[in-house]
């Protein structure tokens, strides 16, 4: 069976990355249509091609072109808001299914974000750092609801995450249920803990010898940075200095790592508080396997977590906000805990339970493990493999 995907494939988290080399790994010929970044050729696959770049408007056509060459079995289009570009190209992304059924290719799209019509407004604007203007609001609903329902229709199976996201297509983009398909995000089976880390992260003094919580991810408005920083700095644990907090991830928001530095300042946590940047795949893994728990305190929920994975991948407890798929995935007192969403004193005393109970640790680290058993990335590729199939019987 030939497989085309058209996907990014960084970050080393990247779901794609993980799917397309589980998929090798069943034998499926795997063609990789990706964005020109040099490092796509690297990352283990066989057959990468480097078709587009980010602005690039005619990215539908090379996409068309390329698998007229190839003729796939099934095209599986991958779509997050932005991948391809700025709003103009990602108002294109439509064009690339329609194109593609018009031409005969069988079609699976996982969609890994869905957003609720009633959540867009001009905090969700402010939140995507979009033109606050309540003209705005309608067209973008117009925009997510062509988008979805265009998706949904000239494609054969459409893949979430999340029972929460497919009811979201059906009763609010009417797309057709029987087309939509759950598989939650794979988790890797196995993790590689590092026993030490390089003394080149600068940021390793700041935390070696000491216990610490930790947030990982993009950094970005919809994640919950402010409130986080803001109840963890009222907790006991934070004022006596017993436990840190460290803030792991690139800013893909302008001048906005800056403003959280600025707010811990304010607060008075520089010296309980770490923010590395942008870190490796093996400094993540190091800060995972050494932390007490994770915190992802999100404000909105309109997709799977690729964090939530590596923490499921690491067996590790996790407090989440209740929102959304994470409070789907997250059972609160089984396998983490869930916080009121934007409630800074619930998040706080969440924080100073996880802190200093460590019989809860145990407990639900026991129950991270049981959840990780269950969503290996080899189990994941048989069931998006069983729906290739069966679309082209």
């Amino acid at each position: 069976m030939k497989i085309a995907f058209v996907s990014t494939l960084q970050p080393d988290t990247n779901y794609f990355r993980y799917l397309a080399l589980a998929l090798q790994d069943l034998r499926v010929d795997v063609r990789v249509y990706a964005d020109r970044k040099p490092q796509n050729l690297e990352v283990g696959l066989k057959c990468v091609y480097l078709l587009w770049s980010p602005g690039d408007r005619l990215y539908p056509f090379h996409i068309l072109r390329q698998a007229f060459r190839d003729r796939p079995d099934v095209v599986h289009l991958h779509h997050e808001v932005g991948m391809f570009g700025g709003p103009i190209n990602a108002s294109l992304f439509p064009l690339v299914p329609i194109l593609l059924k018009l031409f005969g290719f069988k079609i699976v799209t996982t969609i890994h974000a869905v957003v609720k019509p009633a959540e867009i407004d001009l905090r969700f604007l402010e939140t995507f750092v979009w033109p606050q203007k309540a003209i705005l609001i309608f067209p973008v609903k117009l925009y997510f609801f062509l988008l979805n329902w265009v998706i949904a229709m000239f494609s054969d199976r459409v893949i979430v995450h999340a029972d929460i996201l497919k009811k979201t297509l059906i009763e609010n983009y009417h797309c057709p249920g029987e087309k939509i398909l759950v598989v939650p995000h794979g988790v890797p089976e196995r993790v590689d803990h590092p026993v030490e880390l390089s003394p080149s992260s600068v940021w390793l003094g700041g935390i070696a010898s000491g216990r610490y919580l930790l947030y990982f991810g993009y950094l970005h408005r919809r994640k919950g940075l402010e409130g986080l920083l803001k109840a963890f700095s009222t907790t006991p644990a934070a004022k006596e200095g017993s436990v840190k907090l460290v803030i792991a991830g690139g800013a893909l928001q302008k001048d906005y790592d800056d403003k959280l530095k600025q707010l811990v300042t304010e607060l008075g946590l520089s010296s309980t508080v770490v923010i590395t940047g942008f870190i490796s795949q093996t400094e993540l893994r190091y800060l995972l396997d050494h932390c007490l728990f994770v915190v992802l305190p999100a404000t909105y929920s309109i997709a799977a977590s690729g964090p939530l994975a590596q923490v499921i991948a690491h067996e590790k407890p996790v407090i989440v906000s209740r929102v959304g798929v994470y409070a789907e995935e997250i059972t609160d007192g089984e396998n983490g805990l869930q916080s009121l969403p934007g409630n800074v004193t619930d998040l706080a005393e969440k924080i100073q339970k996880l802190a200093t109970d460590e019989n809860l640790l145990i407990r639900l680290g026991e129950g991270m493990k049981k959840m990780h058993l269950k969503r290996g990335w080899n189990s994941i590729a048989e069931r998006t493999l069983k729906i290739y199939e069966d679309i082209i019987r």
